[in-house]
């Protein structure tokens, strides 16, 4: 009795436990669930009013495609497509997930788009080669999952009374002539309002009213207390001069803050530019510009050929940016900047810096003997570090990867080293030396291109292509490099020449090793050497040699498992890791008589290089049947010597025999 009423109580007590710690969390997890709740309540609730107009106003399409004034006709649009009875495209819902709503592609006739509703990912209406005076963009709602209205080459549009969340206009900046025409009135974006101004002059735009602003050949102006973004460029600037920007914010922009373009004089101080997609401020062809006492926050400053005159006070995610113009014999190894910019300077060691999130982590122009090592240079908008114009330098042991363009970027440089650096997964290439016509040397009468450079114990993985030399670019060394899993080309070059490509190891590209056109015909063929790498596995073909006459040895490499899919040229059907387009090149070396490691050759002959040329095909006639190494390749270099030396004593013995018998004969 007793131990029925002990095991009552435990299962009371225990029960009464359970129930504690079940309800609470369940209490707990109803509190945070509620929060979702109305979240989703709000979501769903939109949606329903959303659909509810739709069922009422709008008729459905995924996209629209006029390519002409046919296309109207085609759609069953009314109107006859002139000026009193122009063709009518409205209340439509638009509502692709892969492309643009309406694209408008060269028409003559009139017609408006009006009431209708977009909500692709692709732009909401994108409009290029319309005659002028002949659209009108009226009443339309652009959601916020579309790009918005993008306008090109369509001179007297006329956008009045629109409606866009998180998008706003898109103008496309080679046709600046046209913008006197346009008649844009009305828009909104986000609730406030599309300032569009042109030919003003001594304007205060200062009562924060705006969500997106244009300025077109405007002077001495200020803007100010705007608070601008969710737009694809907060602030455009164009053909504009003497203008103040000062304490607007311009945030969260699907491209740029701030665009400036063709105009010069800019004072942009006090402000933000905070979590734009591409650039904080952008700056094209505009001289005398200052940046004074602004915030950057993933998203940095860019200008291109022409320098701002002023950067400073400015931060970036929270460090200093800096603008070091003419300095020298500088070291800086506290990591308390967030962008730099380096001018004729010289000397100047910078070591163990953040440079992300921005557009540029480091840029150089103009400047001599200069270490980047040791620094993190990714993430970044553009490339993590660009060489321009500057010698001597050092980039060694950095970390380059997953930039939206390059990881280092390299025009015009000599004797430079590009050593120990991780440029990985970046969108374009790794690694990239090119040529420009922006140095020239009046003593010589020649343009100066990048030359004399090493790239060297670089890791360069997972980008769109490995490494690329184009452009003029001459004497250089790619030696003992990781280079793989790149989607086109592990090494790219291009118009470029008197090199040596060894000891790397390129594997699971699509094509490992790709030359195309070098450029000079005066060079001997051992100043193009491609000897003792590792090539592996690249889907199309371990090296492809295409349209250059000149040659180049290929010897000492280990071909391994390349073109395991097949390919072959026209007029070739047998399946090789290589091709050679014109059969110029040596795939062997003569002294060792000694080609490359195959790794599906046969054991016997010679093994055949893919090209197209009918008149010529191409061998390795001395394959190796183990891997290619360096002492192998001594010794039989050795071997040849000696064999040569024993040829001569032979020669020399046979004719002296020969001359002493016919001497003999004489006497």
């Amino acid at each position: 009795m007793k131990n029925n009423k002990l095991r009552r109580s435990i299962f009371c007590y225990t029960s009464i436990i359970l129930l504690i710690f079940t309800v609470v969390p369940i209490s707990y997890s109803v509190s945070l669930n509620e929060n979702n709740i109305d979240e989703n309540r709000l979501v769903l609730e939109d949606e329903k009013f959303n659909q509810a107009e739709i069922s009422t106003e709008y008729t459905n399409s995924s996209s629209m495609y006029i390519g002409g004034d046919s296309w109207f006709e085609y759609y069953g649009m009314p109107g006859s497509g002139t000026e009193i009875d122009p063709y009518i495209v409205e209340n439509y819902f638009l509502n692709s997930s892969a492309t643009t709503g309406i694209s408008i592609d060269h028409t003559t006739v009139h017609f408006i788009i009006r009431n209708c509703y977009f909500n692709s990912t692709g732009y909401g209406i994108k409009v290029k080669g319309v005659v002028s005076n002949t659209l009108e963009i009226n009443n339309n709602t652009f959601s916020k999952y579309c790009d918005g209205l993008k306008i090109e080459n369509a001179p007297g549009i006329k956008i009045i009374d629109n409606k866009f969340l998180n998008n706003g206009f898109d103008f496309h900046g080679y046709y600046v002539s046209q913008y006197p025409s346009y008649e844009i009135v009305n828009n909104t974006i986000n609730g406030r309002k599309i300032g569009f101004f042109h030919g003003k002059t001594l304007m205060n735009i200062t009562e924060d009213e705006y969500g997106q602003i244009f300025l077109v050949g405007c002077s001495n102006s200020t803007i100010a207390n705007q608070t601008l973004g969710f737009a694809h460029s907060g602030l455009e600037i164009i053909k504009s001069d003497y203008i103040t920007v000062d304490n607007i914010s311009s945030n969260n922009n699907k491209d740029y803050g701030i665009i400036i373009e063709d105009s010069q004089a800019l004072t942009v101080r006090n402000s933000e530019f905070h979590n734009n997609e591409r650039e904080g401020v952008r700056v094209l062809s505009s001289p005398d510009c200052s940046f004074i006492n602004n915030s950057f926050v993933n998203s940095g400053l860019l200008f291109f050929s022409i320098w701002p005159s002023v950067i400073e006070g400015n931060t970036m995610n929270g460090r200093l940016m800096e603008y070091f113009e003419g300095v020298s014999d500088l070291h800086i190894d506290v990591p308390i900047y967030g962008q730099l910019f380096l001018s004729d300077c010289s000397n100047i060691i910078l070591e163990n810096q953040n440079l992300s999130y921005t557009t540029y982590g480091i840029r150089t122009n103009w400047c001599n003997n200069i270490t980047v090592r040791n620094s993190n240079c990714s993430n970044n908008s553009r490339n993590g570090i660009f060489i321009q114009n500057s010698d001597n330098c050092i980039i060694e042991n950095n970390n380059c990867s997953n930039n939206s363009w390059h990881g280092i970027y390299v025009e015009n440089g000599l004797y430079n080293a590009y050593t120990n650096n991780t440029c990985s997964e970046n969108e374009q290439a790794g690694i990239i030396v090119t040529s420009s016509n922006q140095r020239y040397d009046s003593e010589t009468e020649e343009y100066i291109y990048s030359s004399y450079f090493n790239i060297i114990d670089n890791t360069v993985n997972k980008n769109h292509q490995g490494v690329m030399v184009n452009d003029w670019s001459h004497n250089f060394t790619l030696l003992n490099n990781t280079i793989c899993e790149n989607n086109h080309f592990g090494i790219y070059i291009e118009y470029s020449d008197d090199f040596n490509i060894s000891y790397n190891y390129i594997c699971s590209n699509r094509i490992g090793i790709f030359i195309y056109h070098l450029y000079s015909e005066h060079l001997e063929v051992e100043n193009r050497q491609i000897t003792f790498n590792w090539i592996i596995a690249n889907r199309d073909a371990g090296v492809y040699i295409w349209e250059f006459r000149i040659g180049c040895l290929i010897h000492h490499n280990n071909f391994i498992d390349n073109n395991l899919n097949g390919s072959t040229s026209y007029h070739n059907t047998v399946i090789s890791q290589c091709y050679d387009s014109e059969g110029s090149c040596q795939w062997y070396d003569k002294e060792s008589k000694q080609g490359n490691f195959w790794s599906d050759y046969k054991g016997r002959g010679r093994y055949i290089i893919d090209n197209d040329n009918n008149d010529k095909r191409v061998f390795d006639k001395y394959p190796l049947k183990s891997y290619a190494n360096y002492t192998d390749y001594l010794i039989a270099l050795e071997e040849a010597s000696f064999s040569l030396q024993e040829f001569i004593i032979c020669l020399t013995t046979i004719c002296l025999v020969h001359f002493l018998r016919k001497r003999n004969k004489s006497s």
